[in-house]
């Protein structure tokens, strides 16, 4: 069973990940741009809990975005697909694919964002060709992935640092820890459960195993009634299940 300590953490880290502290797609999460709760400290806050959640061996995967992880590491990430999923649609159409070719899409793309880039920080967006497409494509991910949030995650980063430097060990096992901080994890369905399980029944034909057996049936059939809510279930009871981890 979870300790209370553990349950604490366990419902903290589920508000903590759908808070307006973090945005994106599931498993490419960031940080939003968020001056409130900048002035008001909550994003120390938030990397004092999941430090002392990991501590407490509690759930600690907030599941980053593993380009903007790595950055924060201050190392260079190489961008992939799945990085695009984060970008508006009119910049993915263009940057994405190599295939496009169109002048006319980075002119309507230099209309629609063009000004915004450049109070952004990107102040040369307007010399953007099909031939250099690339080199703004990574800067663009960049300023939007680290450098228009850089604030709020030095503030997230002093927040665990706080407890025992915690950070400063991340940054020093960027790759050890990437599954812990980046990895969202799988969802616990009834044949996972039930591996889990081991049963020591009575000798066959006596009739305790005729009665465990009864029993056996009938935790089967409850387990597949509520499988789409057992993850919560167990997380809740027995604290975070995460297969990459245990």
């Amino acid at each position: 069973m979870a300790s209370e300590d553990e349950t604490r953490f366990i419902l903290a880290m589920q508000e903590l990940h759908s808070s307006d502290l973090f945005d994106g797609p599931e498993g490419c999460r960031y940080f939003t741009h968020n001056v409130e709760c900048l002035h008001n400290n909550h994003y120390f806050l938030a990397g004092q809990l999941l430090a002392m959640s990991i501590a407490y061996d509690g759930p600690s995967s907030l599941r980053l975005n593993e380009q903007l992880y790595f950055m924060t590491d201050t190392s260079s990430p190489a961008f992939e697909d799945d990085t695009w999923r984060v970008l508006p649609i009119d910049a993915r159409s263009i940057f994405k694919n190599s295939e496009v070719s169109s002048r006319n899409a980075i002119e309507r793309f230099l209309s629609n964002h063009g000004d915004s880039l450049v109070e952004n920080g990107i102040v040369n967006i307007y010399r953007l060709t099909l031939q250099n497409k690339e080199e703004y494509a990574v800067l663009i991910q960049k300023q939007f992935l680290f450098y228009r949030t850089s604030a709020e995650i030095q503030q997230f980063t002093r927040g665990m640092d706080s407890l025992g430097t915690l950070w400063q060990t991340v940054k020093e096992n960027a790759a050890k820890f990437k599954p812990l901080l980046c990895t969202a994890p799988q969802a616990l369905d009834k044949a996972q459960f039930e591996r889990l399980c081991v049963y020591d029944r009575s000798p066959e034909g006596s009739n305790n195993r005729i009665a465990e057996e009864q029993l056996i049936y009938s935790w089967e059939m409850f387990l597949q009634d509520i499988e789409g809510t057992l993850a919560k279930c167990v997380d809740l009871q027995f604290g975070a299940v995460d297969s990459k981890r245990h």
